[in-house]
């Protein structure tokens, strides 16, 4: 199937699935956002350029396939109640997007019940923040 040439960015495109053995017959309907995809931050970290950054640094041993991360406290001696922040320094944005995508990698040594990871977003320029769960972390309230 080819889609038209003239389709709109964030057109929503439904597909209707029908798979049968002569038994057995299941439809389903498959829904795709079609659109060009804007990148809004593609990060190296290999500066701070982009970042507000409180307590973290630039790690060169331990990023992806031999690349640059930021790091946190990578030597794990810190004092009790730390708290280490990064943000963007510009808003993301998504107003205009009918579908977004979050994507990183990370890796995390914590100690139970003492150390969190919390991914925030913000829709009010930062006055307040919304935990937001991925696959990485899970919504920790007081903590």
């Amino acid at each position: 199937y080819t889609l038209n040439s003239n389709i709109p960015n964030n057109t929503e495109v439904k597909f209707a699935l029908k798979v049968q053995d002569g038994e057995f017959s299941k439809t389903d309907t498959i829904s795709l956002i079609y659109g060009k995809i804007v990148n809004l931050l593609n990060e190296d970290c290999s500066s701070f350029k982009n970042w507000n950054s409180s307590g973290w640094a630039i790690d060169t041993t331990l990023g992806y396939s031999n690349k640059n991360s930021f790091g946190e406290n990578q030597f794990g001696n810190y004092p009790n109640n730390y708290f280490a922040s990064l943000s963007t320094l510009q808003p993301l944005d998504l107003s205009n997007a009918l579908h977004a995508e979050l994507t990183f990698k990370g890796i995390w040594q914590l100690e139970n019940n003492y150390d969190y990871v919390n991914f925030q977003i913000s829709e009010d320029n930062g006055l307040t923040w919304q935990s937001i769960c991925t696959p990485h972390n899970q919504i920790t309230y007081n903590q």
